[in-house]
């Protein structure tokens, strides 16, 4: 992640796409490098910014790197092997994906939501304009099947957390939330805060915990429809 974060200052993003290439050809996911690397290299970022060691300008090099970056690695298919989700968790905008206040915390949407496609799921990056502006069309509460609220634990507080999360219910009801608080120390202060304070359904620290966590409701989903059709077929039967 250091190097990550290096080639982004430096505005370096031909060595940032060699590095993610050269990690997916040695037999890596896309998943484990945003995982491990981007988000990690983007919590760095985030961690010199609120320190004030950052400038403006040097921000927004980064940014426009790992925007390329994205670009770049928007055509890598879901890993050979994955079992695809059921159809409802494959549509675009079935996993939502919503950037809270930080300066960073849309890129590391934007990373999460590109590692979850990677996986097999219908994941849409948004702003956070998303939860704050005008009512948003895409975030659908008749197709999403999960909202996820994409922090950077430098960036963001307990109560502006809350915030969004108390936002993001009212506009997509009925739709499980979960808070993304992307690689936070196991004795972060604010991880703690959330967890006993609520506000969300569940809270993951890692992109592979929102890939399992996807995996599991789309699983339970797909147990319960099963359970149904058959019991309206036994149904039809008698």
């Amino acid at each position: 992640e250091e190097s990550f974060y290096q080639r982004a200052l430096s505005g370096d993003a031909d060595a940032l796409v060699a590095q993610a290439r050269e990690h997916l050809r040695e037999g890596g996911t896309l998943v484990g490098w945003h995982d491990e690397v981007a988000l990690r290299g983007l919590a760095l970022a985030e961690a010199d910014w609120s320190r004030e060691v950052l400038q403006p300008a040097q921000l927004d090099a980064i940014r426009a790197q790992v925007e390329t970056l994205l670009d770049e690695l928007s055509e890598v298919p879901p890993a050979e092997g994955e079992a695809l989700p059921p159809a409802s968790w494959r549509e675009n905008g079935a996993v939502l994906v919503i950037a809270g206040r930080g300066r960073l915390d849309d890129l590391a949407a934007a990373v999460a939501a590109q590692a979850l496609r990677a996986a097999g799921f219908g994941a849409l990056a948004l702003p956070r304009g998303a939860l704050e502006g005008e009512s948003d069309p895409r975030l659908d509460p008749a197709r999403a099947q999960l909202c996820v609220l994409s922090i950077l634990e430098e960036g963001s507080s307990a109560a502006a957390a809350r915030y969004f999360l108390r936002r993001l219910r009212r506009q997509v009801p009925g739709a499980p939330v979960a808070l993304g608080l992307w690689h936070a120390a196991a004795d972060s202060a604010m991880l703690a805060e959330l967890r006993r304070e609520g506000g969300a359904d569940s809270i993951v620290t890692s992109v592979r915990e929102a890939v399992a966590l996807c995996q599991a409701r789309a699983g339970r989903a797909a147990g319960a429809q099963a359970a149904a059709n058959s019991d309206v077929a036994a149904r039809g039967v008698a």
